[in-house]
């Protein structure tokens, strides 16, 4: 998201009037002799914010706050994340600065704070999960967020956001969703459970019979006809194509999901630059000439789905391995049996005609 230009200018006038009240107390602190070390490390802070280090200031004022667990010294930690672009921590800091309203600081800056608030929520949105499975870790960015279920929505960073849902024996979830600023995004997670271990090998497969001869049965010499297949047999000839097939249709889902997964944030990098969507009313606008409600249906819809691809990827490939590896091992093919209890026959024997007779069994 870009940076609000008012955001500068308005931190620069918080950082102003702060300055009077860290001078003045600091005055006061090396009248009384208390406080002078939170009001040092005020002040080192300004000074430091001043030259533009930031991350320095920062440090200095945490180490303010540690010393005396001051309002003021929060505020300043929370303007100096907001300069930082640290969005989520400064929004928790000056919330939490806001809540001492005892304080004389903070009620004598509250309505610049107040604004500098309204200028940092631009920056964030909540994201809302729900299903899931109880206990399931969340990373938001890479960064663990909580564990499934969640109490209340995540506030993150708005824009693309990158989900990470992941719990023992299941497979992980993962998607880039786009939170609106100063909005809600819903988001529904579906585990899905890891097939069950293989059972165990080593069971040895009965043994048909073997079939009466010719000879057992009396007469003359005649081929011996193939009994029809069992339908164990059948079934497996049917498994193996049937799990390569599926397991090539998740793979391509899987292809299909990244594809799109890509193609959504170069279409929502393309909507970011040109339009913007309003967080208190929901409508698009952006620049002249753009069609950004074509944009935005376009991510939608790459976003759609992908999220259909990653889904049905691994149900695929879960189902794919099943048929492959985890049924029960088939039997052998009554041909090959029968090769094993019957060799190979061939003989051949005039008969009344002249001729000459012959018959082979398998």
């Amino acid at each position: 998201m870009k940076t609000n230009a008012a955001t500068g200018a308005l931190a620069a006038i918080v950082l102003a009037a702060a300055m009077l009240g860290v001078v003045a107390s600091a005055r006061a602190a090396d009248v009384g002799g208390g406080g002078g070390d939170e009001e040092a490390a005020l002040r080192r802070g300004f000074e430091l914010r001043e030259k533009g280090s930031d991350e320095a200031a920062l440090a200095e004022f945490h180490r303010a706050y540690d010393l005396k667990k001051g309002a003021r010294a929060r505020a300043q930690m929370a303007l100096a994340e907001q300069a930082l672009g640290r969005w989520i921590d400064a929004e928790a800091h000056l919330a939490e600065a806001l809540q001492r309203t005892g304080d004389p600081w903070i009620a004598r800056n509250r309505t610049l704070l107040d604004q500098a608030l309204g200028e940092i929520r631009q920056h964030i949105g909540s994201l809302e999960l729900s299903g899931g499975t109880p206990g399931a870790e969340v990373r938001i960015n890479g960064r663990v967020a909580g564990k499934m279920p969640l109490d209340r929505p995540l506030r993150v960073e708005a824009g693309s956001v990158s989900l990470e849902v992941r719990a023992a024996g299941y497979l992980p979830v993962v998607r880039t969703i786009n939170v609106p600023a100063n909005g809600l995004a819903r988001e529904p997670i579906a585990l899905v459970a890891v097939s069950a271990a293989a059972p165990g090998a080593g069971a040895v497969p009965e043994m048909e019979p073997p079939s009466p001869t010719s000879a057992d049965r009396g007469g003359a010499t005649a081929p011996a006809f193939a009994e029809p297949a069992n339908s164990d047999h059948g079934a497996s000839q049917i498994k193996r194509p049937l799990g390569i097939g599926l397991g090539i249709a998740g793979i391509g889902a899987l292809g299909v999901g990244v594809g799109f997964h890509l193609l959504r944030q170069s279409r929502a990098s393309d909507f970011n630059r040109d339009c913007m969507i309003n967080a208190m009313t929901g409508a698009i606008s952006g620049t002249p000439g753009v069609d950004c409600q074509s944009r935005y249906d376009g991510v939608q819809q790459a976003r759609n789905v992908a999220i259909g691809g990653y889904v049905a990827a691994p149900i695929l490939l879960g189902v794919a391995a099943y048929v492959l590896f985890f049924s029960s091992p088939a039997e052998p093919a009554p041909a090959d049996h029968r090769a094993a209890s019957h060799p190979l026959q061939f003989a051949c024997a005039p008969c009344a005609t002249s001729a000459i007779t012959c018959a082979a069994t398998f």
